[in-house]
């Protein structure tokens, strides 16, 4: 079995309702380096705002088929970085969803930003995560307050 079939989809305010769930998931909670806390709808509604008409921020709704299957966002950090936050529904994890919409994404960057790197800040000790971009090619960097960096040329990626 390959790969799954992914589309991404730019996010729009209409994403506005599964993007606060997935960002208020448990599972996401448990693995956020900044916080823990449930995100409240007004302030997820004023930061979804801003990151949309942001040109420095790319957010895409990804899907397998007509299934909704979570969402990648790519934000630049600095430089040519771009850091890259992604959540996968429970139902498409462990069948190549997030790596196939890692590639997806990268490829929708290198569009306009060919020299463009990515950074992945993980926290450590979720290891499917660490483990998902090290076998796309991105190298472990350093730990910076318990996340560890991984970064990728887009050429790199595999």
């Amino acid at each position: 079995m390959g790969e799954p079939k992914v589309t991404l989809r730019p996010a729009t305010t209409a994403d506005f309702r599964p993007l606060l769930e997935m960002v208020n998931h448990p599972d996401s909670l448990a693995i956020k380096l900044r916080t823990r806390a449930a995100i409240d709808p007004a302030t997820h509604g004023t930061w979804l705002a801003r990151r949309l008409d942001a040109d420095d921020c790319q957010i895409w709704m990804i899907s397998v088929g007509d299934d909704d299957a979570g969402q990648v966002r790519l934000e630049r950090a600095g430089d040519s970085a771009w850091e890259i936050d992604i959540f996968v529904r429970p139902a498409f994890r462990r069948s190549g969803t997030a790596a196939a919409a890692i590639r997806a994404a990268a490829h929708q960057l290198g569009q306009d930003h060919p020299d463009a790197r990515l950074r992945a800040r993980i926290k450590a000790g979720n290891a499917p995560s660490m483990a998902l971009f090290a076998s796309l090619g991105f190298h472990e960097q350093a730990e910076d307050h318990g996340a560890r960096l991984f970064l990728a040329n887009l050429g790199e990626l595999t």
